[in-house]
C-alpha cells in the first residue's frame, strides 16, 4: 500500500498519537474507520462493541452499520441462496470482527501505556511533551559537563598543592599557613622591639 492512498486519521485529541502510528496500523484504521463508518477511534471502538452485545432480553439483531458494509465483488451472486455460504460468510465477518476487537483492545492498551508514561514524566521531571523532555536532558547535560570541568580544575589544584607543599589536605594547609603566620607575627614582634 502506497502511503498517500491512505486517508489521515482525524484527530482524537490535540496530543493524539496517530502521527507514531506505523505505516499499517494507519492503513488498518483508516480500513476500520471506513468499514464501520465512523470518524473518530471513540465511535469505532463503541461500533464493535455494539456488534457484539445486543440489549438485555434481545436476540442479537445485524446492526444497521454492518448493513452497510460492501460486500466483496462476486460473493453476493454466488452464495444469494446458499445457507452454507452465508454462514460461512458470517462466520468470516465474524471472525474479522473478533480480530478488529483484539487490534483496538491492544491499541486502547498502547495508548492507556502511553498516557501513564506521560503522566510518570510530568510527576517526575515536570515535562511531558517530547520537546520538554529533551530540554530538560540537554538541561541534566550541561550541567553535568559543568561538573566535570569544576571537579578536574579541583583535582589539578589538588595535585599542585602536593607539588609544591607537599600535602593537599586543606586542613593541613591551613595548619602550616597559620604556624607560618605565627613564625611572622613573632619574627616582626622581635624586630620591633630590637
Amino acid at each position: 500500500m502506497n502511503p498517500s492512498d491512505l486517508t489521515p486519521l482525524p484527530a482524537e485529541t490535540p496530543e493524539s498519537p496517530a502521527s507514531r502510528l506505523s505505516l499499517q496500523d494507519h492503513a488498518q484504521l483508516v480500513h476500520l474507520f471506513h468499514l464501520l463508518q465512523v470518524s473518530n477511534l471513540t465511535d469505532a471502538v463503541e461500533a464493535v462493541r455494539n456488534l457484539q452485545t445486543p440489549a438485555s432480553g434481545e436476540v442479537a439483531q445485524p446492526n444497521p452499520v454492518v448493513l452497510a458494509i460492501p460486500e466483496p465483488a462476486g460473493t453476493v451472486a454466488e452464495g444469494a441462496g446458499d445457507p452454507r455460504a452465508a454462514l460461512a460468510r458470517i462466520r468470516s465477518f465474524s471472525d474479522k470482527v473478533a480480530t478488529l476487537n483484539g487490534t483496538i483492545s491492544s491499541m486502547e492498551e498502547q495508548l492507556q501505556s502511553l498516557y501513564s508514561d506521560r503522566e510518570r514524566l510530568n510527576q517526575e521531571i515536570g515535562a511531558s511533551e517530547v520537546e520538554d523532555v529533551i530540554t530538560v536532558v540537554r538541561r541534566l547535560q550541561a550541567t553535568i559537563t559543568s561538573m566535570e570541568t569544576q571537579l578536574m580544575s579541583l583535582y589539578a589544584g589538588k595535585e599542585i598543592l602536593d607539588v609544591e607543599l607537599g600535602r593537599s589536605d586543606p586542613q593541613e594547609i591551613v595548619a602550616m599557613f597559620r604556624n607560618v603566620s605565627q613564625l611572622v607575627n613573632s619574627a616582626r614582634q622581635e624586630l620591633v622591639t630590637a
